[in-house]
């Protein structure tokens, strides 16, 4: 089986979670189950629970094996805003660099990988001006 692409593992993690929450309220409505349905439903909930979970967890990593070249660039990045921040005497060169480096914060939060470039390229642009 090929490996699943990030926007697959983000929908399959989708489709588990809305069908381990339909067992769920498939549950909560029926209050005439015997114990044995109830505890079935509830360990089917559990499972497909996890499952969506475990696709999840596999899309954030394939989001951040992509995105190690940026990480990395980011890293580099840090380093430089932070030595411009404490060397440079311009207070508008400083409130420049570092208004760049909050909008690659809000970026990274995003989890977006073209946002993430965009942004660390903003910021490298905004060190160059300094």
């Amino acid at each position: 089986m090929p490996e699943l692409t990030q926007d697959q593992a983000r929908s399959l993690a989708e489709d588990f979670f809305e069908v381990a929450k339909a067992v769920g309220d498939f549950r909560f409505a029926h209050d005439d189950l015997t114990p044995e349905q109830e505890s079935v439903l509830h360990s089917l909930q559990e499972q497909l629970s996890n499952e969506s979970n475990h696709f999840t967890a596999v899309a954030i990593q394939l989001t951040l094996d992509d995105l190690q070249p940026t990480l990395d660039r980011i890293n580099a990045v840090t380093q430089q805003v932070n030595d411009a921040v404490t060397t440079l005497n311009n207070v508008r060169s400083v409130i420049t660099v570092a208004t760049s480096f909050v909008a690659l914060g809000a970026a990274i939060a995003s989890g977006s990988p073209g946002t993430i470039a965009s942004a660390a390229q903003d910021t490298i642009q905004a060190l160059q001006a300094a």
